[in-house]
């Protein structure tokens, strides 16, 4: 059977399962003992990076539900001040309606993310400047929507940093990957140099061909999908 081809292209999940592999079977001959022992923090380090990079992107899911989910309360505390601002209005779209949303509602809950704390920023600054933001009618909602802004860029800056670990840790990660791959190779012509010609421990010692779990499989899945978005 083929055995496990260690390189850059191969799965994380593969890299370990390889790695893990040969540092078992290795360590039943003591000629391998020293090379072993030169080898083995290479492996370690992989598994850690790895470990690091799952739970970065882990984490950034529960982050970004809270994003979306304070986008929307945002949302609705715009569409409520449109609602009083007609009300001002005597009930349509007159002069105070226009001085704060010229565009319509729709128009400012439309953007997204970063986006839309950019519009909700423009569209209080044009409520301040007309000092309508102090209207007995408005001032309540606009005290609201002020708080609900804060919160949506705490959430926006949560996630930001979430990214960027991600990014730190897929880096990180990368570099181990690179390390282990030389450090697999090495060890694999020493043992190829300390049992020459000696197919019966060759074939021991390295591992066939397989595929990860469907676990694992899964894992790296989610934590490639997470980073894309």
């Amino acid at each position: 059977m083929a055995k496990i081809s260690v390189n850059p292209g191969i799965s994380d999940s593969k890299m370990i399962y390889a790695g893990e592999y040969l540092e078992m079977t290795s360590e039943y001959f003591r000629d391998l003992a020293a090379p072993r022992a030169e080898y083995s923090p290479a492996l370690a380090d992989l598994k850690t990076k790895h470990t690091a990079k799952l739970a970065a992107a882990t984490a950034l899911r529960p982050i970004g539900i809270r994003v979306k989910f304070q986008e929307l309360v945002l949302q609705d505390w715009i569409g409520r001040l449109a609602v009083a601002l007609q009300g001002v209005d005597g009930g349509r779209r007159g002069a105070t309606f226009e001085a704060v949303m010229p565009e319509g509602k729709t128009m400012e809950v439309k953007p997204q993310g970063e986006a839309q704390l950019t519009a909700v920023d423009l569209l209080l600054n044009r409520a301040v400047t007309r000092g309508l933001n102090t209207h007995e009618a408005l001032a309540p909602i606009f005290t609201s929507l002020t708080a609900e802004r804060d919160t949506f860029a705490a959430a926006l800056a949560q996630r930001a940093a979430g990214e960027q670990a991600e990014i730190n840790a897929q880096t990180a990660l990368d570099q181990s990957r690179e390390a282990f791959v030389l450090a697999y190779a090495k060890f694999s012509n020493q043992i190829k140099a300390i049992f020459p010609r000696d197919k019966e421990k060759h074939n021991f010692l390295f591992p066939d061909e397989k595929r990860p779990s469907r676990k694992e499989d899964e894992e790296e899945d989610n934590a490639a999908e997470t980073a894309g978005k």
